[in-house]
């Protein structure tokens, strides 16, 4: 784990904080991509240009624009991407926050339940109960 904020996490929310943290990689390396594709597609076109052949040189600059586009694309999905990441830190972080509420009115449950099986296993209990 490469930080101490997922070990403080609520138990529901421990998945989502791992989600959150591998689509954070996921989205730098479709970000790396659209750089590379574009990087990629300036070279061809420039390639195209030098050989002096028009025909040559028509092809690569049309496939050097479709490559450009592609990284375009590319890039507006890991910005999508990295908008969608932003609405689950905001549903992990109100996880979080209510599970503190959850833990309690457990714990209420549990001593309800355990003291309704005491009074009905041990009648002089209920005696001692007032309602």
């Amino acid at each position: 784990m490469s930080s101490l904020r997922g070990i403080r996490q609520a138990e529901l929310s421990k998945k989502l904080y791992t989600l959150i943290k591998t689509e954070n990689h996921s989205i730098a390396a479709y970000e790396a991509a659209a750089k590379e594709q574009s990087h990629i597609a300036s070279q061809l076109s420039d390639w195209g240009e030098e050989t002096g052949d028009d025909a040559i040189s028509d092809i690569s600059d049309k496939l050097g624009v479709l490559l450009a586009e592609l990284a375009e694309q590319e890039d507006t999905f890991a910005q999508n991407l990295e908008d969608s990441r932003a609405v689950l830190k905001q549903i992990r972080n109100t996880e979080s926050s209510v599970q503190p509420s959850r833990d309690h009115k457990a714990k209420v449950c549990l001593l309800i339940t355990t003291l309704l099986v005491i009074s009905l296993l041990c009648p002089t209990f209920q005696a001692r109960i007032k309602y």
